[in-house]
């Protein structure tokens, strides 16, 4: 038996000693995964649902800006153009 053949039967014994405690925490890391997964969909929502309230906020603010046809009000004239 050759030294290169000792030192691999050496890893795979090691690697049948260990087989439980990585297969144990190889779940662990899987079930790790899938929670910061569900965690990462959930904060895409939560943006996403911010994203489209700005949007609605900005083609509402735009709708005004083209209804009144300027691109800047002071706080007076915005005042003015909501008195009927």
């Amino acid at each position: 038996m050759s030294f290169s053949s000792i030192e691999k039967a050496l890893r795979e014994a090691e690697a049948v000693a260990n087989y439980d405690s990585l297969k144990a925490e190889n779940e662990a890391h899987k079930m790790e995964i899938n929670r910061l997964n569900g965690l990462l969909v959930e904060e895409r929502r939560s943006h996403n649902t911010q994203i489209s309230k700005l949007g609605s906020q900005v083609a509402a603010q735009e709708a005004l800006r083209n209804k009144y046809n300027k691109s800047r009000y002071t706080l007076e004239g915005y005042h003015k153009c909501l008195k009927p």
